[in-house]
């Protein structure tokens, strides 16, 4: 039996999860440029190296970044800003300084607050009441939107089997389908991860220093253009590169399409072979545009639920999210907050 015959359930995870998942709160989306900036101000002599030249004497790219930070809306319409100016050393840097700020910090790391240090929250929670063995882990799908290493971390806990130099975000149990090797919890993450780097085999050596970018679009179309490199925090290999997915119109996806739009189709392929999906913490666009993946992967589940061939659990604390989910997508609402979600699920369990 391959995966596609074993996976039947899907879980797709939005920044709302994470957000619940823990106190401190991770940030959300609409927050996440205001983190960022607070950890640039908490680690500003560590990141000596954002500096081109000699860090030590000069501060001119992370006072540029904080006044960015500072003065924009949003992380992502900050990308999207970066990436269509001149200065092409900045979206990498940015980059790898969200990179940083979202890491798990180990010792006395500069860290804005706990919210991503390494202890047990609610996705733990959430992984044993709904699994109670890895057999059952192994048939089901995790996607999720956020960059954070959250659930695999505590999917690497589940599993309770320390491998060899996993720390950190380094998740040695999960299989994001990097390579074709389709052993381990499969997590897919669509938008890219904190913990990917660039791998010259997609494209061959770096040029200049410079990786190729690019937006792709439904029908697969891919344009390119260069932006600077630059290495990933410590832990994950010298000179490599962040890979995260500026997905908007207009946005690009930095380093690896090729890898990034084969995860989008697998994730696409198990939503269609899906039985039951969770839908969690995730905002449901009014404009398709925004995120035309998401839009697409929503659209699926509402054909296949009006199709009555799925079951789809909208879960999500707010009511307008709420009525979205019931109106336009047909789903089963469940207005509660994850926590709320995964201790009404114990219970169940224990009736059971």
């Amino acid at each position: 039996m391959n995966r596609m015959e074993k996976v039947n359930r899907v879980v797709l995870f939005g920044a709302g999860a994470s957000h619940g998942a823990r106190e401190p709160r991770p940030p959300l989306g609409k927050g996440l440029h205001c983190y960022v900036r607070k950890y640039l101000l908490k680690a500003w002599t560590e990141l000596r190296e954002i500096e081109d030249g000699d860090g030590s004497r000069t501060d001119e790219i992370r006072k540029k970044l904080e006044q960015r930070l500072k003065n924009e809306s949003s992380f992502e319409y900050m990308a999207d800003k970066l990436l269509a100016e001149e200065e092409k050393d900045l979206p990498g840097k940015l980059n790898y300084l969200m990179a940083c700020a979202l890491t798990p910090p180990i010792n006395d790391d500069p860290r804005v607050d706990d919210a991503f240090i390494e202890q047990p929250d609610i996705y733990d929670e959430f992984l044993r009441s709904r699994f109670s063995s890895r057999e059952k882990l192994e048939k089901a799908a995790f996607i999720t939107l956020n960059y954070d290493c959250l659930l695999e971390r505590a999917i690497c806990r589940f599993l309770n089997e320390s491998q060899d130099g996993e720390d950190q975000c380094l998740c040695k149990h999960v299989n994001y389908w990097l390579t074709e090797d389709g052993s381990g919890i499969e997590v897919l993450k669509p938008h890219g991860s904190i913990n990917w780097v660039h791998v010259t085999s997609d494209y061959g050596p770096l040029k200049n220093n410079c990786i190729p970018t690019d937006r792709v679009e439904p029908d697969e179309v891919m344009s390119w253009t260069n932006i600077k490199s630059f290495p990933s925090p410590k832990g994950r290999g010298d000179g490599d590169d962040i890979v995260l997915a500026h997905y908007a119109p207009g946005k690009k996806a930095q380093a690896n399409p090729g890898t990034l739009l084969k995860i989008r189709k697998l994730a696409l392929k198990r939503v269609e072979n899906a039985d039951v999906i969770e839908v969690i913490g995730v905002h449901l666009p009014t404009d398709p545009t925004d995120d035309p993946f998401l839009s697409e992967i929503l659209d699926l589940m509402k054909n296949r639920v009006m199709a009555g061939i799925c079951k789809v659990d909208h879960i999500t604390p707010d009511p307008l999210e709420i009525e979205k989910a019931r109106s336009t997508f047909n789903f089963n609402p469940i207005q509660e907050t994850f926590g709320e979600y995964v201790d009404k699920q114990k219970g169940y369990r224990k009736i059971q």
